[in-house]
């Protein structure tokens, strides 16, 4: 079977072995390999019984999420395109402007902002910075809170698709937000300024892979009020949905240490814990769980293969020819 990408050059091979995937970036071949047979894992795919998810389009955002990560690879180089049909409105910036993230698109009358997960140094030291910010839209309104490195990166791009979707005002019937990882929880962040834009929460759909929690509780439950429809893809295997933890809190609420314990080194640290007022997070959405037990982290985390299996989908990167 011969298989090409979408975006970019990339030549997939599925075989016994495993699955290679060779992109071809300008003199430049980077090979990455899932050494083993997907049939080998444990694969169990979400439960088909919610009519209202579109897997169709879910595998189509996955495509253009993985189009994001192939724009940064070739940022600079101007070879990057998007796949056909789409016409590109605005590269999205973070970083003093230094790197891409992500690019706001249209295709007929639904626009597209697709953003990125990790990828370089600076962006990994945002993801670990779990103080916590205040989470404000473009009105000024508190919405609750979120973490100051997944606000601080969030702060760089929102005026950007503010600025778009002024411009294109009337132009468009839809709008798609999808994310990858980080790019999940930057997605989900996109909702009420979207709604302060004055685009209906009927016209926004969000699709998050892998995307950690963005919020403490009243920043969730005031996002699952929106009434905007947001599907919340994740592997049970991945480590990163469970990420910032659910709460700081090892013992029931109003539970007294006895004194004799103090010094236990759990209870000291739970104490600790309780001192900086750890938040408790919480995902927003509606869950679409899966599991695809993988070799690594890396491989339970990928959006291509891993996540399109766990959806009953072909991988993201590819269509046949």
């Amino acid at each position: 079977m011969t298989i090409i990408s979408y975006a970019t050059l990339d030549f997939n091979l599925i075989a016994a072995s495993g699955i290679v995937k060779i992109n071809i970036l300008k003199k430049r071949v980077v090979v990455s390999i899932i050494e083993d047979n997907l049939d080998d894992f444990q694969v169990i795919p979400f439960s088909k019984d919610n009519s209202e998810f579109d897997r169709e389009k879910a595998h189509e955002l996955a495509v253009l999420i993985g189009s994001a990560y192939t724009q940064l690879e070739q940022q600079g180089e101007k070879t990057w395109s998007l796949p056909k049909g789409y016409q590109l409105i605005k590269e999205l910036m973070h970083d003093n402007k230094r790197k891409v993230f992500g690019f706001v698109a249209q295709k007929d009358r639904q626009v597209f902002i697709i953003i990125r997960g990790t990828r370089t140094a600076y962006e990994w030291y945002n993801n670990i910075k779990i103080k916590y910010e205040v989470y404000e839209s473009i009105t000024g309104e508190k919405w609750g809170v979120t973490t100051e490195g997944f606000y601080s990166i969030y702060i760089d791009i929102r005026e950007e698709i503010r600025e778009v979707l002024q411009m294109i005002r009337r132009q468009f019937d839809h709008v798609f937000v999808a994310g990858h990882s980080l790019g999940g929880a930057l997605a989900t962040l996109t909702i009420p300024d979207l709604l302060d834009s004055d685009v209906l929460a009927s016209m926004i759909t969000v699709y998050t892979f892998a995307s950690p929690r963005c919020g403490d509780r009243e920043l969730a439950s005031r996002l699952n009020d929106s009434e905007v429809r947001h599907w919340r893809i994740a592997n049970t295997e991945d480590i990163v949905p469970t990420l910032p933890g659910a709460t700081a809190n090892l013992f029931s609420t109003g539970r007294e240490l006895e004194p004799e314990r103090e010094e236990n080194f759990i209870t000291k640290a739970y104490r600790d814990l309780k001192t900086k007022k750890m938040k408790t997070f919480e995902h927003t959405g509606t869950p679409i769980y899966f599991t695809v037990g993988t070799n690594s982290i890396e491989d339970n985390h990928n959006l291509e293969i891993i996540y399109m299996k766990g959806i009953s989908k072909e991988p993201a990167t590819i269509i046949e020819i």
